[in-house]
């Protein structure tokens, strides 16, 4: 039997979209005012992001919707296809000039890159028109050669009076997350032209989920019962691909006259559905992933170790992007294979909670390893604690005088933290020698090997910050104690910037637990080269130094 449900590609007809319609009246209601606003989507990966794009863009659904639909012009980009913001102008400049009744002289169809100018004035030829432009996998800006320029870019052609744009974003993460990854300030313009209430695609109603699993199957013959509806709509909770993927097995079981059995399509289905499950996991912050798993695990989320107000908002967050549900205080989530998937495969997972410990002193290393041996390890280990706290001191007194540290470069900086370090280290640890890199980074090495890497650098956004700590590593050799990277936040506000580094940080390839957080330093343990073996503490130390 041939399914009738979708399940992987975009639903593309009206007829075969389901729900939403919340969704659909507000970004209409939002789009048609006199003067129109840019959206936000946000959903999860595989909540159904560029089926929502297909159908709002929908000749028959914008017909309905809108009075004038023929004044408006849908614009469909996926980001992820574009490595540079010139590959992203020059898709859009040839769906533009696609889109003109008569090609205005001079104007090339081939060319495969443009820049903000030619847009520009490709705009101007399409006079009272409203363009909308829909930016689907927005979240590319986190991986390809964006930057904050483009979002500006993007904000100036949104500005100009001669012609009527308007952009639609879809994306996971929210635009002030990545531009504060881009190193976007919290003060662009940028933010300003988008709707202030993103549009979340959580789950689907139960009106909608009922008729999006009996329809289809009644097209194929099969009748689907109240039951039937509640066994789906139990184990793919209300998101529709997973509803789609579960009704898709159930009917095939239905149609040779089987039973449904719970647990064999958890087992038939959870690893199938294991690759999306991670890419949420791999974008949860650790608030989020604990408050999944215990939620998971039916235990309180109030005894989790975080601040009332940070729970609150991850469960907020979980539950407009429909992985949880509620009534009253009572949470559980959305969907069983989820919930069978977070026991299955994280539930064993610990990170590991480090309290603070006092440096090891040369007599102690020399006990721990038998008497009058020294072992390497405790000393490396000595060096470590001693380095962070010297760099935490330092960094302290740059904060406490801004006017004479504030106008020095990171490489001046780096000098004065290396003066402190080279008359600080105590000489019984061994022979140490320091070594600097062309950039801002000093290492310390122990008779013959590296041991340790320090990095001095301003706050630009998360995505150079990554790009950092992703150097720091590329000079961990075997016997690296550890990285400490003291970030200097000039003419930022400094809680945001500490709060973008702990968001980002779980977004890093190697990154495997969170070690302890303080107002000005963060503690994670990252595996190197993406080997577990190698896992070492990486401390991230802010600095303020405004002005």
């Amino acid at each position: 039997m041939k399914t009738p449900y979708v399940v992987g590609p975009p639903v593309r007809l009206p007829g075969n979209f389901f729900g939403r319609t919340g969704q659909t009246r507000l970004f209409f209601e939002t789009l048609a005012g006199t003067q129109t606003h840019c959206v936000s989507v946000l959903g999860l990966r595989r909540a159904g992001k560029t089926s929502f794009l297909q159908h709002i863009s929908h000749p028959e659904v914008m017909a309905s919707f809108l009075p004038d639909a023929g004044r408006y012009l849908m614009i469909y980009v996926d980001v992820s296809a574009c490595k540079t913001a010139a590959e992203f102008y020059g898709r859009v400049y040839r769906k533009l000039l696609s889109s003109l009744p008569r090609t205005p002289t001079g104007l090339d169809h081939a060319r495969s890159t443009a820049d903000v100018y030619d847009l520009e004035s490709l705009l101007y030829e399409f006079g009272d028109r409203r363009i909308i432009l829909l930016m689907d996998e927005f979240d590319q800006l986190r991986t390809a050669d964006f930057n904050a320029d483009f979002m500006t870019e993007l904000r100036a052609l949104a500005g100009v009076w001669d012609y009527d744009l308007a952009y639609v974003t879809a994306s996971y993460w929210d635009n002030n997350r990545l531009g504060n990854f881009v190193g976007l300030p919290p003060t662009s313009p940028f933010y300003n032209i988008f709707y202030p209430t993103p549009i979340y695609l959580s789950g689907l109603s139960p009106a909608d989920l009922e008729a999006l699993v009996k329809i289809p199957a009644r097209s194929v013959g099969i009748v689907a019962d109240d039951e039937d509806v509640a066994f789906i709509r139990h184990h793919a909770g209300t998101l529709p691909f997973f509803v789609q993927a579960v009704a898709a097995d159930w009917l095939m079981g239905k149609a040779r006259g089987e039973r449904p059995q719970p647990s064999q399509l958890n087992q038939r289905l959870t690893p199938e559905m294991s690759p999306y499950f991670e890419q949420w996991w791999s974008n949860f912050s650790d608030v989020e992933r604990d408050v999944a798993t215990t939620v998971a695990q039916e235990k309180p989320v109030r005894r989790l170790p975080y601040d009332e107000l940070d729970i609150d908002l991850a469960i907020e967050r979980l539950k407009c992007y429909g992985v949880l549900a509620a009534a009253g205080d009572h949470l559980w989530p959305d969907s069983i294979l989820f919930a069978h998937w977070l026991r299955e495969y994280k539930g064993g997972e610990k990170r590991r909670l480090v309290k603070g410990a006092a440096p090891l002193t040369p007599a102690m290393a020399t006990q721990m390893s038998g008497q009058g041996r020294v072992d390497p390890a405790a000393t490396i280990r000595q060096i470590y604690a001693r380095v962070r706290q010297m760099v935490e001191d330092v960094g302290a007194q740059f904060a406490r005088l801004p006017a004479v540290y504030a106008r020095k470069s990171d490489e001046e900086l780096r000098d004065q933290l290396l003066l402190t370090l080279q008359s600080g280290l105590n000489s019984e640890m061994g022979r140490l020698v320091f070594w600097q890199t062309a950039r801002s980074e000093l290492g310390i090495r122990l008779d013959g090997e590296d041991v340790m890497v320090v990095g001095c650098h301003t706050w630009t956004g998360q995505k150079v910050f990554l790009s950092d700590v992703d150097q720091l590593l590329g000079f961990s050799s075997t016997h690296n104690a550890g990285s400490v990277l003291l970030t200097l936040v000039r003419n930022r506000e400094f809680a945001a910037v500490a709060e973008a580094i702990a968001q980002a940080m779980p977004h890093h390839t190697g990154y495997v637990s969170a070690d302890g957080r303080r107002e000005s330093r963060q503690d994670y343990r990252l595996g190197v080269n993406g080997d577990p073996a190698r896992e070492i503490p990486v401390s991230v130390i802010l600095c303020h130094l405004p002005g």
